[in-house]
């Protein structure tokens, strides 16, 4: 699946030589874009619709999608160019908080099915539900937010409510999804070392930490993560002592920064965060830290942000 609305032409023409056979596309300049590529017709085409996502966290509908009303067009000029359509995709944005987005997106896409059933386009046989997907339990984005669970029941009740009055039988359709932060984001726990402190003996502290948002932190720019760190050494008797919980009377608001020049590069702010007092050469552990972290850093003031990888194997 290559699942950019908007590709370059040679990255196109290189995806159909290296049989990549399905793609999507959102408007009638990509379609004819689409078209001017050699052998075109191994591929599969997609419509990707806009959905409602202003609960989402991270929103793309407003950079990528039609709008269900403008799809017949598209379809008209897919068919006119003899492309091949075969079927609708939809994202309701990364962090989703209202599970219904799923269902209206589902909605959408029968009307679409339909649409092209009335133009006489070959049956439509797939729908790509994006993703969107927490991966971890307690709903990416913090509390309030649908887990995996809930919205896991409401597009189950999207899926039964598209096949109703289906004119063919439903395991002529098929519904991919791309769950890939539901995959990774537990997967990977961030440790940092404490390499400086601000604050003395006053009731909050700042640490300076040896990576940050330039670093394997940029989902806190670029995906409005919320990182939590925990004192490695808590987090240690938490794990040995069942039952051990940080004494609350011990933590002071904190303040966690990056190892870069930039003022920006911050994790934690004094209002949002409480650790135990710190000590230089200390260590806070992050979880949940596996999407969108050091796969997306750069280099930036001499710090490659290279981080140094530890496999455990259960």
């Amino acid at each position: 699946m290559y699942a950019n609305p908007a590709k370059m032409t040679h990255m196109l023409d290189f995806a159909v030589k290296n049989d990549v056979c399905m793609t999507v596309f959102d408007g009638e300049d990509e379609l004819h874009k689409i078209a001017s590529i050699p052998n075109n017709e191994k591929l599969q085409l997609l419509l990707r619709l806009t959905t409602d996502d202003k609960a989402s966290i991270c929103r793309f509908s407003k950079k990528f999608g039609c709008p269900v009303e403008e799809s017949t067009k598209l379809l008209e000029v897919a068919k006119s160019l003899g492309l091949n359509v075969a079927g609708v995709s939809f994202h309701v944005g990364s962090g989703c908080g209202d599970s219904a987005a799923y269902s209206t997106a589902l909605a959408h896409a029968r009307r679409v099915f339909e649409e092209a059933e009335r133009l006489g386009m070959a049956p439509m046989h797939i729908v790509d539900l994006g993703g969107g997907f927490p991966g971890d339990t307690g709903g990416y984005g913090g509390p309030g937010m649908p887990t995996f669970q809930d919205l896991a029941v409401a597009i189950r009740k999207g899926i039964e409510e598209f096949t109703e009055g289906l004119s063919r039988d439903i395991s002529t359709v098929r519904f991919i999804a791309e769950p890939g932060r539901y995959f990774v984001s537990a997967s990977t726990t961030i440790v940092t070392k404490v390499y400086s402190r601000k604050g003395g003996n006053n009731p909050y502290q700042a640490l300076y930490v040896d990576d940050g948002v330039y670093g394997s932190f940029n989902n806190v720019v670029y995906d409005h993560a919320l990182p939590v760190p925990k004192r490695l050494l808590d987090a240690v008797q938490e794990h040995l002592a069942f039952g051990y919980e940080t004494n609350k009377d011990n933590l002071i608001p904190t303040a966690v920064f990056g190892p870069t020049c930039d003022g920006l590069d911050q994790m934690c702010a004094l209002e949002t965060t409480s650790l135990p007092r710190c000590d230089v050469n200390e260590w806070l552990i992050w979880e949940n830290q596996g999407a969108y972290t050091h796969t997306a850093s750069f280099v930036f003031n001499g710090y490659t942000h290279v981080p140094k990888k530890t496999y455990c194997f259960v």
